[in-house]
């Protein structure tokens, strides 16, 4: 035992044997207690204050009393006692030097430095300091102003917030019930209506009491619940985020925003794009944090893109597509997972399932215990008028966490008709003309983005709803966004092959300057093969001729390869081609489709990739088919080509060597009942244009990557391996993580990289940053 474990060790000891050397016997009395611990401090200083202030004589000894001193008023005592007069021995601390005092001479004061002990008790405080900001500040380049998406918020100076807990007996599910409950005394609370989540709730002030209890009318039986108000927290404005969020979104409400998923939407303003059937919801992002300066705002502009077409009209079109049998499987392919919004309501779901027994005649049973169909329901709540009669049915199932219990799953009916679809199609995706006219909405230029966020200012100062929820806490939004000092570094060098290097112009746009020059590391295809259909041989011979010239520019050689023409376009001829085809020596397959069908293509990447792996590209026939753009085309296909043979086609200069870049992500797949993806990405060059990755599957809804451990000491032998030495830096970015979820990240993920690094071998120790991206 070591330290202040050590040290009340051997008081307790101490006092033990002072005590028996002292205990009158077994009809002794018991003396009175003595004081201890700060109260012994202040006694012992109160006492040798006087003595130092007699007019004669030097400063006595104090006879040791039984039980007096235990922890910092011990280590007072050791400290200013003098020699001679029996103090306990302790080990010896280094890093602190324990005063020498001199017996008090007549004239002499014997006051102890209370300066110095003061100090030494403040290094022994478990109370954590404030570290002071670290303020880095660059030297190159040239200084400009930035604006930057954050706005202050703005609050009065150590303004406090109470934070309490609200319980109900008997327990009641319903939050609007107990927003409901609580209003019943919100006269006696001084409550502020937006404080509430439904079991937290802040004051401005304290209550009376520890737990303060309140009778409550139930909405629906005016029966007798009661109502309980546990003190929980005291705390500033700038330590309770999650207050703040409760708080910004009631301002967000209070301007007429519509919440669609986490961000906010302006329903009012939408944009039509009458040539694609589309409609474009313009809106924000928001996120609040505490930083150096305060509170702060992120905002941010963001864009939802909706469907006019229903999910029955998606419906009907999948019907004309398909034969009658495959009509429900193929409807459930393309609907499950997408998100769709009720215009009556402008609430979001997820499709979980298709029942195709239900239908809008159907009834349900409501909470009051009558039935109802869906029809007459949608019609009496929201005067919607139904039409298709037999349309099958959607179900979502939220799953809403019970405090303490598991997961409750709940089942939501929606009619396809009145359920309009978010989001593009993959083929819209694929569309380049879609995709750029769709762009031209969604891409906001610097000067308009600030140019929004100066009118979301306004908005909010300018609404009287929304300043009165602020103003009641104490709090106002700043008049403009906030401003930074920037630096402008010039445009970057790129390197590229035979010892050349390129600029990236003021648009950071490189990619002409590729086709000219030489790939950084360019692989030479000598054996490969191109399969087509029959029809399309014309622009394959075109195809082949174009890539091997644009080949030879790009510094790679490029042989002819085998060619496999097919007579028909069937999936099945595709792969029974490629089974035949691949080889170990083989190095790439080019797959040219007459069109592009989703099924196709992922049967041949699911081949190349898992079954029989080797590298493979898959080009549309339509996209090769125009003369006057298949150079260009070409040369961005042998680029990837370059890639995907393990080639490099620039690098930029890093100035730290020996430095690794890892990337970490995690990806829910909501087709599959939330099962997880987690992706882990690390550079084993100088370049960083040479990578290793591993993916790995996690159980449902797990954000934490629990294959974290492996993937890093695969990275550290590849890096190994290709270098032959270690990495002295290593870079983490670690993406998607939420609020909740940052502490955990810390104390879980971390320690595994810490545990791999410690293992690697004695005295590795890397210098290792981690930066977690912030999920807003």
């Amino acid at each position: 035992m070591a330290g202040r474990g050590a040290l009340l060790e051997r008081l307790k000891i101490k006092r033990e044997e002072s005590s028996n050397e002292e205990r009158p016997g077994d009809g002794g009395t018991t003396s009175r207690p003595v004081p201890v611990g700060r109260a012994q401090l202040l006694r012992r200083l109160n006492v040798q204050n006087q003595a130092a202030a007699a007019p004669t004589g030097g400063l006595q000894p104090i006879a040791p009393e039984r039980g007096a001193g235990c922890g910092r008023a011990q280590l007072w005592k050791n400290m200013t006692q003098r020699p001679g007069e029996g103090a306990l021995r302790y080990p010896e601390i280094k890093s602190q030097e324990t005063p020498v005092r001199t017996p008090a001479t007549h004239g002499q004061s014997s006051q102890p430095d209370v300066a110095n002990l003061q100090s030494q008790l403040d290094s022994m405080s478990l109370q954590k300091k404030r570290c002071e900001s670290v303020i880095r500040s660059g030297v190159e380049g040239q200084t400009f102003t930035a604006a930057v998406n954050y706005i202050r918020l703005i609050s009065k100076e150590n303004a406090q917030i109470y934070e309490y807990f609200v319980g109900f007996t008997p327990e009641i599910d319903s939050r609007r019930f107990r927003f409901i409950m609580l209003k019943q005394h919100a006269e006696a609370l001084q409550f502020v209506g937006n404080a509430f989540d439904g079991a937290k709730l802040y004051l401005r002030h304290k209550l009376p009491l520890q737990e303060n209890v309140y009778e409550c009318s139930h909405p629906s039986d005016n029966s007798v619940v009661q109502m309980k108000i546990i003190y929980k927290n005291q705390m500033k404005m700038s330590e309770a985020m999650h207050w703040c969020g409760i708080l910004f979104r009631r301002v967000l409400d209070s301007l007429n925003l519509t919440q669609i998923g986490r961000n906010f939407y302006d329903m009012e303003t939408s944009t039509p794009v009458p040539q694609y059937n589309l409609e474009i919801l313009p809106g924000f992002v928001t996120a609040m944090a505490e930083y150096e300066g305060g509170i702060m705002v992120q905002v941010d502009v963001s864009h939802k893109v909706l469907r006019r077409a229903n999910a029955l009209e998606a419906m009907i079109n999948i019907y004309k597509r398909f034969p009658k049998d495959q009509v429900q499987e193929q409807i459930k392919k393309e609907l499950l997972g997408q998100v769709v919004m009720t215009r009556y309501n402008n609430k979001t779901y997820r499709i979980d399932d298709i029942d195709f027994s239900l239908n809008p005649n159907d009834t349900f049973q409501k909470r009051d215990g009558s039935s109802c169909s869906y029809k007459q329901h949608l019609r009496d709540q929201y005067q919607v008028r139904i039409v298709d009669e037999k349309q099958p049915l959607l179900v979502h199932r939220p799953k809403k966490k019970k405090r303490g219990q598991e997961n409750i799953t709940e089942t939501i009916i929606l009619v396809p008709e009145v359920c309009s679809l978010t989001g593009i199609t993959d083929a819209m995706k694929n569309d380049f003309r879609i995709m750029k006219d769709i762009s031209g909405f969604t891409r906001v230029k610097p000067v308009d983005r600030i140019g929004r966020l100066d009118g979301f200012i306004q908005r909010i100062n300018n609404c009287q709803n929304a300043k009165k929820i602020l103003e009641d806490w104490g709090l106002r939004l700043d008049t403009a966004p906030l401003r930074m000092e920037g630096r402008n570094f010039g445009p970057e060098k790129i390197l590229v092959g035979a010892g050349r290097s390129v600029t990236t112009g003021d648009k950071a746009d490189f990619s002409r300057d590729l086709t000219r020059a030489k790939m950084l590391c360019s692989v030479d295809l000598l054996n490969w093969a191109v399969v087509f259909c029959e029809r399309n041989k014309g622009n394959v011979n075109n195809f082949i001729e174009t890539l091997s010239k644009c080949g030879m520019e790009l510094g790679m050689k490029i042989s002819r390869p085998r060619i496999e023409g097919l007579r028909s376009d069937n999936t099945s001829e595709y792969i029974n081609t490629l089974k035949r085809l691949i080889k170990p020596e083989l190095q790439l397959v080019v797959c040219i489709f007459p069109t592009m069908r989703e099924d196709r293509y992922s049967a041949v990447k699911k081949l190349c990739c898992a079954e029989q792996p080797i590298a493979s590209q898959c080009i549309n026939d339509k996209t090769i088919s125009k003369p006057d753009k298949l150079r260009s085309v070409t040369q961005k296909i042998a680029l990837q080509i370059n890639c995907k043979l393990g080639g490099e086609l620039w690098g930029v200069g890093i100035p730290l060597k020996k430095i690794m870049f890892i990337g970490m992500d995690t990806y829910h797949d909501p087709t599959r009942k939330g099962r997880s993806v987690v992706g882990f990405v690390a550079s084993i060059n100088d370049f960083a244009t040479r990578w290793f990755s591993k993916a790995a599957f996690q159980e449902a809804g797990q954000e934490l990557a629990d294959a974290l451990k492996l993937a890093f000491q695969g990275a550290i032998k590849a890096y190994f391996d290709a270098n032959g030495d270690l990495p002295e830096n290593i870079i983490l970015y670690r993406d998607g993580v939420g609020d909740g979820m940052l502490p955990i990240a810390r104390d879980y993920e971390l320690p595994q990289l810490r545990e791999v690094i410690a293992n690697v071998k004695p005295n590795y120790k890397p210098k290792f940053h981690v930066l977690l991206s912030r999920r807003g």
